[in-house]
């Protein structure tokens, strides 16, 4: 195994013998020079089919809380009934460096959503619960309870990169014939176009709205009924924004033609809240109109 690259002072980049890239962790390895060969006896852990392209906050990472997010990692991987991408233990790294910096910096981050993650990934949130615990055991550190709620979106929007396999066994077909993945992406082309404008991926609104989606496609693969206790402001919020409305009726005609489901009033009027928010800071930013041929293909707008 020779070193391609330097990610930090403990992580390089090396290649195997086989010819595959494999990213490996060890104390000093990043004093190497590209191309020396790797003592393995010095290797701690190896990730294979991750991608560090991008990925510029290794340099400040600490080796410590790369290694703690390994074992989070490997102790919580059967807990989740879908895979974790190769990248997630540095993504989960990345997450509570960040936090642990935050914490010390005295900067506190609202979670407006903490309730509605704990609702609609219980086991997310027990994991990010979990993980908080562990952090305090290991390293004396005691993150705010809102960083649970951040962690737990860690594994639900791993869930989003790795097509939404929240699927239960024995899901209807005909709700399964398209990945929660395909529908997100078809989705924010939709309210896009609609809209003319271009989401913002790293905003949180987009993650709320990401989040919604997910919980009301697994209730639809799961067949639960959709109850409606109806809205009294939802004919007026229709008439007040009419804009917003023709996006979510977008919305919900792809859960109906894709998925075979029929949305209540309910469902509606909270898919309108969430794309209005979503939507509100892109609006007014006034970004151009996206090509109509580019949503319709799920393809996200190109800025003008």
């Amino acid at each position: 195994m020779r070193v391609i690259s330097r990610l930090n002072n403990n992580v390089v980049l090396c290649r195997d013998d086989d010819g595959r890239q494999v990213i490996a962790i060890g104390r000093g390895l990043g004093f190497m020079t590209d191309g020396e060969e790797v003592d393995l006896t010095r290797i701690q852990r190896t990730f294979y089919d991750a991608n560090p392209q991008g990925w510029t906050f290794l340099d400040e990472l600490n080796g410590e809380i790369l290694g703690f997010a390994a074992q989070m990692t490997d102790l919580v991987r059967d807990w989740l009934p879908y895979p974790l991408s190769p990248n997630f233990t540095f993504i989960l790294a990345d997450h509570l460096a960040f936090a642990i910096k935050r914490m010390n910096e005295g900067i506190r981050v609202r979670m407006p959503l903490s309730y509605d993650v704990e609702q609609q990934f219980p086991e997310e949130y027990r994991i990010g619960r979990f993980i908080c615990n562990r952090l305090l055991k290991t390293y004396d550190v005691r993150l705010p309870d809102t960083e649970v709620t951040g962690i737990a979106l860690c594994f639900a929007n791993n869930a989003l990169a790795t097509g939404g396999t929240y699927q239960a066994e024995g899901n209807a077909g005909g709700a399964a014939s398209m990945p929660f993945d395909e529908v997100l992406e078809r989705c924010v082309a939709i309210v896009e176009n609609a809209l003319g404008v271009c989401i913002n991926r790293s905003d949180f609104n987009f993650s709320r709205f990401a989040t919604h989606l997910q919980y009301l496609y697994n209730r639809v693969l799961e067949g639960a009924p959709l109850e409606d206790g109806g809205v009294g402001s939802f004919v007026s919020m229709r008439e007040q924004l009419p804009d917003i409305a023709e996006a979510t009726d977008g919305v919900v005609r792809l859960f109906h033609d894709e998925l075979d489901a029929s949305l209540t009033e309910e469902e509606c009027f909270y898919l309108m809240l969430h794309i209005n928010r979503m939507c509100s800071k892109s609006r007014a930013d006034s970004t151009p109109k996206v090509d109509a041929e580019r949503a319709a293909e799920g393809r996200p707008c190109e800025k003008t």
